[in-house]
């Protein structure tokens, strides 16, 4: 018996075969029954979202040439829609891929409700500490537990979680803010990161741009931060540029190009701490109505701000601030806390997941403080100004 995992998803297949190889929820104890009296399975388990569906099971070596064929006959696709978008892993490859899943897909949750074994003893809870080696004690990692997997599972669904994996997120600026942000979504497992500073690493940025390290010294802060990332989650897609996002470089980026359902821009995250380039962002996120997420931080305080032009009325930071200068912003010049920074930026990424998976109350048009001397949040609505340039369309 090996260990296999079979399947398709977004990137194997289009909509068109995902929908059709789909199992519907009603049905999954039916279809599990099926697939366990093939005369090559073993155990079973089934993973079907609108985005991914794949059989994990222990099986024999005609495993793919019958779960195949099983799965033509039972979902109705002709064989070649489906060997065209069909990929089968074995062993070590299946078990690093469904690792894979399991962390970025909240896999713990279908385990509950999905997995059946069919021992005289089986349909036992996955938690069981004393049930047989098999598939399920390879996903519980060693301790018998599956909710040892991945804790976001407990938040963000399956659905929320692909829309995660799917995102293509542009990080401006890698220094206090741009540290949390980055690593955080490269650990949430964010598909796509496209990190933009046009600084490098100093001595004196170590004391709250946490992304770096002393071997960092010299690099593009970029470079460092890619090395990070790809370090914590080396699936993660990592993009660099070496360059200051003014307007003109901004409006000409192929990501605001959207393309199909699978590939463009999900939205900008600023980190930097510069007027202009903040405005900049501001400004081509309303014209290709891409939502973004603002953040700032300087001595004991801070604040996060979220905006979403393609809501209706929806303010802008222009709206918020009109006219502000760069003095007013850096932390070179005015001092920071370090873990402020922290903070502020982890609350970005809160955003940016929310934005993501949809979850919890939205907070576009919302900006909040944050007092370090007081631990003390506020929340503001931001309202749209009607003389502003986001209301009239001009730009």
């Amino acid at each position: 018996m090996s260990i296999w995992a079979l399947g398709i998803n977004h990137k194997t297949a289009p909509v068109a075969v995902r929908e059709r190889v789909a199992f519907d929820p009603a049905g999954m104890p039916d279809v599990l029954k099926n697939l366990r009296a093939l005369d090559c399975v073993s155990e079973v388990v089934v993973l079907s979202t609108c985005n991914r569906t794949e059989i994990y099971c222990t099986a024999d070596d005609r495993c793919p040439d019958l779960i195949g064929h099983w799965l033509e006959q039972n979902q109705e696709i002709g064989r070649n829609d489906l060997e065209a978008s069909l990929y089968s892993l074995e062993n070590d490859d299946a078990v690093s891929h469904t690792m894979r899943v399991a962390s970025g897909l909240s896999l713990v949750l279908v385990l509950r409700a999905l997995i059946l074994t069919f021992n005289d003893d089986a349909r036992r809870n996955v938690c069981n500490t004393d049930s047989r080696i098999g598939f399920v004690d390879v996903l519980t990692t060693g301790t018998g537990c599956a909710e040892s997997i991945n804790p976001q599972v407990v938040l963000i669904d399956v659905e929320g979680q692909e829309a995660i994996a799917r995102a293509t997120v542009v990080v401006i600026g890698l220094g206090g803010l741009g540290s949390p942000v980055a690593l955080y979504l490269a650990a949430s497992g964010v598909g796509h990161l496209i990190l933009v500073d046009d600084d490098q690493v100093e001595i004196s940025n170590l004391q709250r741009q946490v992304i770096h390290d002393t071997e960092s010294v010299g690099l593009s802060k970029v470079q460092s931060a890619a090395q990070r990332c790809q370090a914590v989650n080396p699936d993660v897609k990592v993009s660099t540029h070496v360059q200051r996002a003014d307007y003109d470089w901004l409006h000409k980026q192929a990501w605001f190009n959207t393309g199909s359902e699978d590939q463009g821009l999900t939205l900008i995250v600023d980190c930097s701490d510069n007027a202009a380039v903040r405005y900049a962002i501001n400004d081509v996120c309303v014209q290709k109505r891409i939502p973004w997420v603002s953040g700032a931080a300087v001595a004991l305080n801070g604040q996060v701000a979220v905006f979403d032009p393609s809501q209706q009325d929806a303010p802008c930071y222009r709206c918020l601030y009109p006219s502000l200068k760069d003095d007013a912003l850096t932390c070179s010049e005015n001092g920071i806390l370090s873990p402020v920074v922290g903070v502020i930026g982890t609350m970005q990424v809160v955003e940016v997941l929310r934005l993501i998976a949809g979850f919890g109350t939205p907070q576009h048009g919302y900006l909040r403080t944050y007092d370090a001397s007081t631990a003390d949040w506020q929340r503001w609505k931001v309202p749209a100004r009607q003389s502003c340039s986001c209301q009239s369309g001009s730009r």
